[in-house]
């Protein structure tokens, strides 16, 4: 196992490093590290320049319009960028529908459906939970029954995030209602504008909107939209969903907020001396350190593995779980910080960056909202507990009841 970086990728990583120092707006890094929201329109800003030198789907190869980095360079894009104030773009199309397209969509959806996911012409939602089902994907009970050269769609999705921004939908669905469980199911593309598509939004405890509830009733799609093979779209699903929960290890997001967590403890005094001079608050924000540092450790490991094509096992499945506790840890510690400035917080404050309260108590509202959002962290891409579970019985072969 190397865990150690070539000559070539430390010259990749620089190079980057220089790029991004001069082309990444002020304005978009400034608001990333205050956690400000952005509006549809800045958020577009980074895409677009990264589009322009040809990085906008870091992880695609070169014949589907990719940089054609290797993991461990896309490994320090992503670092790099994220670090240095880079917004976060929606990984779904890039890591998700753009590697499926590539790996088993027909050849007319690659055309069309590719470019565009290369310009950020399309907003991508996956359609995969359902109430009561929990995180048991194959619990589904939204089906989809063929009337001619369309299926009919019916049922409804939880959880989805950003579908209220989306023109696409990849969604999970049952396309043989006579099988149960993993089998018959279905990957269906649906246009988000279609009739009989209600999209009604969940509102974190912050107060925001990242989360829907999708309902879809008499929903015609094309049959053409089907990717992959009739009631057999589980083990593509569960291949992409193993990717996914690597990506969740947000590296550079926990990155950034340890940058701002040690400034703001430098800044913000409790009695006669800065918080990073207390003993305690010191000592939370080195053990919180330690962890971010065995994280990128593992996160390093399993690219390793990968590259030389050797099973990554549970690795994933650590990932997701550390990575959440990681960055929710982090985010706590600046809410702390914050202490009795932050509890009457304003959401509007974060959404709009308004200037109409003083700057301590917009940093803290700032601060308890995104702590507050990053409980979803522990559900997004599979819940904590169902990770435990899946490596209690994959990894160590335990049996639960």
């Amino acid at each position: 196992m190397n865990l150690s970086y070539t000559a070539e990728e430390l010259a990749f990583a620089e190079m980057v490093s220089d790029w991004v120092a001069a082309n990444l707006p002020p304005e978009i890094a400034r608001k990333t590290y205050a956690g400000e929201r952005f509006s549809r329109e800045e958020y577009l800003v980074w895409p677009h320049i990264l589009r322009a030198r040809g990085w906008s789907m870091p992880s695609w190869p070169r014949e589907f319009g990719g940089p054609g980095w290797t993991l461990t360079q896309r490994h320090l894009f992503t670092e790099i960028a994220t670090v240095a104030g880079a917004p976060y773009i929606r990984s779904a199309p890039e890591k998700l529908v753009g590697p499926l397209l590539m790996a088993i969509g027909t050849p007319a959806q690659q055309a069309h459906y590719l470019p565009r996911i290369l310009n950020f012409e399309d907003h991508w939602c996956q359609g995969l939970s359902e109430p009561g089902g929990g995180s048991d994907l194959t619990a589904l009970k939204t089906r989809a029954d063929r009337d001619g050269d369309d299926f009919v769609v019916n049922g409804t999705k939880i959880w989805t995030s950003d579908a209220q921004n989306s023109t696409l939908m990849l969604a999970l669905v049952r396309t043989d209602q006579t099988q149960k469980g993993a089998r018959g199911l279905t990957q269906l593309i649906i246009p988000m504008d279609t009739p009989g598509i209600t999209v009604r939004p969940i509102l974190h405890m912050s107060g925001e909107h990242h989360f829907n509830q999708v309902f879809l009733d008499d929903v015609r799609v094309p049959a053409a939209n089907v990717v992959g093979t009739v009631n057999a779209g589980w083990q593509e699903t569960r291949n992409l969903l193993a990717q996914e929960r690597f990506n969740f290890a947000r590296l550079g997001e926990s990155k950034r907020h340890l940058t701002r967590l040690k400034a703001l403890a430098r800044g913000e005094r409790d009695g006669d001396r800065p918080m990073i001079e207390h003993p305690l608050f010191r000592a939370r924000i080195a053990q919180a350190e330690i962890a971010l540092d065995a994280l990128e450790v593992t996160t390093l490991r399993l690219l390793d593995a990968e590259q030389a094509g050797r099973p990554l096992g549970g690795g994933p499945n650590i990932v997701k779980l550390k990575g959440a506790d990681v960055e929710q840890e982090l985010l706590r510690l600046i809410a702390d910080i914050a202490g009795p400035y932050g509890t009457p917080f304003d959401v509007r404050v974060r959404i709009t960056g308004s200037d109409t309260v003083a700057d301590a108590a917009k940093r803290s509202g700032v601060a308890l909202a995104a702590w507050l959002e990053s409980r979803t962290f522990s559900i997004a891409g599979g819940s904590s507990e169902v990770q435990h579970n899946m490596f209690a019985r994959h990894e160590l072969g335990l049996g639960l009841s």
